[in-house]
């Protein structure tokens, strides 16, 4: 679950926010080869519209990017790829993969519930993928 950030004041003081994220780390038992044509997939369910963000760590650095705000209801591929974050043509593989969920303009708390991290090595994988779960997928 992803509640939505406190917010706080003292009397006559504009209000300030605490605990405006979330965070799920994904880490693999070990580091995973990852490289320019191959696509990352995290795919999770939330019952909410949720504010996302995701770093990836490779050699020990952190590479960030935003991701598109998901759809409240929805089953969510997030598709990543190492040219889509800044300084990405500097990993090589995966440590850890960070999702930050941004609550600083959520209303009420949001389920999620995490399903899988994906390496899609080629298009014929990810056609496969789409043939078994395509249908559980909504979209825009």
């Amino acid at each position: 679950m992803v509640d939505p950030s406190r917010r706080v004041s003292a009397a006559g003081e504009p209000q300030t926010y605490l605990d405006t994220q979330g965070r799920l780390i994904l880490a693999p038992v070990e580091p995973v080869s990852w490289s320019a044509d191959e696509l990352l997939g995290f795919e999770f369910e939330a019952d909410g519209e949720l504010a996302l963000g995701v770093s990836v760590v490779s050699h020990g650095r952190k590479f960030f990017r935003h991701y598109p705000r998901s759809s409240a209801g929805s089953h969510v591929l997030m598709f990543l790829s190492p040219p889509g974050f800044d300084g990405g043509q500097d990993i090589s593989d995966i440590e850890q993969v960070i999702v930050y969920f941004y609550t600083d303009k959520q209303e009420r708390v949001i389920r999620v519930q995490p399903k899988r991290l994906l390496l899609f090595h080629d298009r014929q994988q990810l056609s496969e993928y789409f043939t078994q779960v395509g249908p559980t997928f909504r979209t825009n």
